[in-house]
């Protein structure tokens, strides 16, 4: 059997490759042919992928390019790497083409991440399976939605999770969603991630010379107390904050930028401590035995469904 999986895969956020990898392996594990299908949303693209290099001559915009837009390129180059070193992908294509990707494969899945949030694809349907007209081949696995569903736009989507032949999602709130446009309440499964053991992950870490004398961040609150909590506890605990920020450089703290995967499955398994407000960060802590402290940001049902359980 042939399998095709759709998901952000293209990308320059860990967590998202994290999980592509995550649900790619298993699926080979088990024994079956798969390819990532390498489609192209355009909002995924405008999101993700970093604009080539430009010579600004806006001091503004010349700091922007030298502190943030470099590391980014770097960033899209390593994960880029890990994604054609380590799984197989099908011909490209975007909203005119994938439709050829039916004779293609037996299966579909689609999933995970918010692969279903309408405000981060745009309204791009493809992440319905809406070009393939066999519903038999049509799974969700783990797929995600992040904000509640528009009036407007449950009237597109009814029909599509209508025609799908299984679907598992990733969170409580996600469930009752789909629930209510179908009338079947879905399998409420785990982030593809956690289909891996933990020793699979540790293959791809290496140890840091400060392994245990440091207190990791990822991701930060809008008011900043993520950060804050942070640095109190590293004070009290006579430890250094290390903060995965690629922005502007904040002062009392070590700003790192990773941009391998192996970096940052590191910073985590060396962290004595991890701080986040992401909800791959607050996962691999777990997979790590990490203590950690996870502050809400947005999407707030994934971590609300973890936290439960």
């Amino acid at each position: 059997m042939k399998i095709g999986l759709i998901t952000f895969h293209d990308t320059t956020n860990f967590g998202s490759l994290l999980q592509t990898y995550g649900l790619y392996k298993k699926v080979k594990d088990l024994g079956y042919d798969i390819d990532v299908v390498d489609y192209k949303c355009e909002n995924i693209i405008k999101r993700e992928i970093p604009k080539p290099f430009r010579l600004a001559l806006n001091p503004k915009a010349l700091v922007k390019e030298l502190l943030i837009e470099s590391v980014k390129r770097k960033k899209y180059k390593a994960l880029s790497r890990f994604l054609h070193d380590n799984m197989s992908l099908s011909a490209q294509c975007d909203r005119s083409s994938v439709g050829q990707m039916s004779a293609k494969y037996d299966k579909f899945i689609v999933g995970s991440d918010i692969v279903w949030g309408m405000d981060i694809i745009d309204g791009d349907l493809t992440y319905f399976l809406n070009f393939e007209k066999n519903g038999h081949k049509k799974t969700a696995f783990s797929s995600s939605i992040g904000n509640p569903w528009s009036i407007q736009d449950k009237e597109k989507i009814k029909p599509l999770l209508e025609y799908f032949n299984y679907i598992a999602v990733r969170e409580d709130e996600s469930a009752g969603w789909v629930e209510e446009l179908t009338g079947k309440h879905p399998a409420v499964v785990c982030d593809p991630t956690m289909l891996l053991e933990a020793q699979e992950w540790l293959k791809h870490t290496y140890i840091h010379s400060d392994k245990g004398e440091y207190v990791l961040v990822y991701f930060d609150t809008k008011n900043g107390d993520c950060l804050k909590s942070a640095i109190r506890y590293a004070e009290a605990h006579k430890l250094r904050v290390k903060y995965i920020n690629y922005g502007l450089p904040q002062r009392g703290v070590q700003n790192v930028k990773p941009v391998s995967l192996e970096d940052f499955l590191s910073l985590i398994n060396d962290a004595a401590k991890v701080v986040t407000a992401s909800y791959h960060g607050m996962l691999f802590s777990i997979y790590f035995d990490k203590q950690f402290v996870y502050f809400n940001r947005a999407h707030k049902s994934r971590m609300n469904t973890l936290a439960r359980k």
